[in-house]
């Protein structure tokens, strides 16, 4: 695989991994008493994105 596959690979797990991490969020939401978490997590799903590319 060259750079470029790797990396587009690497973000497809990224992003499989937090749909994965909403669902189950989602499932289990009668234990959150906030909706917090689940506004949080694509605004530090940009920045982990975002520190890994630079």
């Amino acid at each position: 695989m060259n750079k470029v596959q790797k990396t587009a690979y690497e973000l497809i797990q990224a992003d499989a991994r937090f749909l994965y991490t909403l669902t189950d969020i989602f499932k289990n939401a009668q234990n959150i008493s906030s909706n917090y978490i689940c506004m949080s997590l694509l605004y530090l799903t940009k920045q982990i994105r975002q520190f890994i590319l630079k």
